[in-house]
């Protein structure tokens, strides 16, 4: 996620009104609960990054069940408050094309962070997933999809941000030959359709 910087300013500005409203959304322990199963380190032994970690909400749920975590996110005030929630936890200002990840990962979670983001970037995004994760590691990752791909600048009430709107298809053609899809699900947010596919590394 190299996200535009217009939209990591919506981030920052009106990042304690986003924390509050992620509250009511909540965290997403079932496809964490599903990654590391996937992933075969259920038992609290996995290695894994969240990227667009934001204020921590699926931090939260992710540190209990792994044995090292890594967070990381554009936005210094999301960041901030991530660090006073869970002060002893290692977050990184970085972006998906910047930060340097550790190699051998269990799974690498990222949750509505490439939908700031568009194929090019999300292309080589996902290759350097791929270089991080084990053979056998999980990609956990969910995006905003419509029936054809396209993209759309939205002002609501905490801002202005930049949205991509991915197919099935292209995402999985982004992600090429070096991953299989082990799940796949949809499910509705208001009048957004999300896919959750959870990729593994083939090779």
């Amino acid at each position: 996620m190299t996200t535009d910087n217009q939209t990591i300013e919506t981030y920052n500005r009106s990042a304690e009104k986003l924390a509050e409203y992620f509250k009511g959304v909540g965290p997403r322990t079932e496809h964490i609960e599903l990654a590391l199963e996937l992933a075969g380190v259920s038992d609290g032994s996995g290695h894994v990054v969240e990227i667009g970690c934001g204020d921590a909400r699926d931090a939260e749920e992710i540190i209990p069940r792994v044995a090292s975590y890594i967070g990381f996110d554009p936005s210094t005030e999301m960041l901030r408050i991530a660090r006073k929630r869970l002060p002893n936890t290692q977050f990184v200002l970085a972006d998906s094309l910047s930060f340097e990840y550790p190699t051998q990962l269990d799974v690498v979670f990222a949750f509505a962070s490439l939908i700031h983001s568009g194929p090019d970037t999300n292309r080589l995004a996902i290759a350097r997933i791929k270089n991080a994760l084990r053979v056998g590691g999980i990609a956990m990752i969910n995006v905003r999809i419509r029936d054809v791909y396209s993209f759309e600048t939205q002002t609501d009430q905490f801002g202005t941000r930049v949205y991509y709107y991915y197919t099935p298809e292209l995402l999985a053609e982004l992600a090429g030959p070096d991953f299989t899809i082990a799940r796949e699900s949809q499910f509705q947010i208001g009048t957004n359709t999300w896919l959750t596919l959870a990729l593994r590394r083939a090779s």
